[in-house]
């Protein structure tokens, strides 16, 4: 049987914006990226940024900065790849130590707004 590991990283009481860890096995996943103008985005911002350098896939709830928020800062750091959300399609497997992401999931109303 596989280790499951579920975290709260950032949640809306204390930071202003969500975040949470869900592993798998050796699989990493992030439910929301969020940092808004209520957050502190210096500790947001690099709370997200460690653990999405450590995920295989972002997946996005809803389109509000409180849980895409981070995205712009995420790209910036380099960690979604050369195209933004989605990286093109032969970057979808992580290459060993380059930190890009398999993919970042959402619908497309919250994929719009990341963008």
């Amino acid at each position: 049987m596989e280790d499951i590991e579920f975290r709260s990283i950032l949640n809306r009481e204390k930071h202003g914006a969500t975040c949470n860890l869900l592993r798998i096995g050796e699989i990493t996943l992030l439910f929301d990226v969020g940092c808004d103008e209520k957050a502190n985005h210096e500790e947001c911002l690099k709370i997200v940024a460690e653990y999405a350098a450590q995920a295989h896939y972002i997946f996005l709830s809803h389109p509000t900065f409180m849980q895409v928020g981070a995205l712009p800062y995420l790209h910036k750091l380099g960690l979604l790849g050369k195209s933004g959300l989605m990286p093109a399609e032969d970057q979808f497997f992580k290459e060993e130590g380059t930190g890009l992401l398999h993919a970042v999931m959402s619908t497309s109303p919250v994929a719009k707004l990341g963008a």
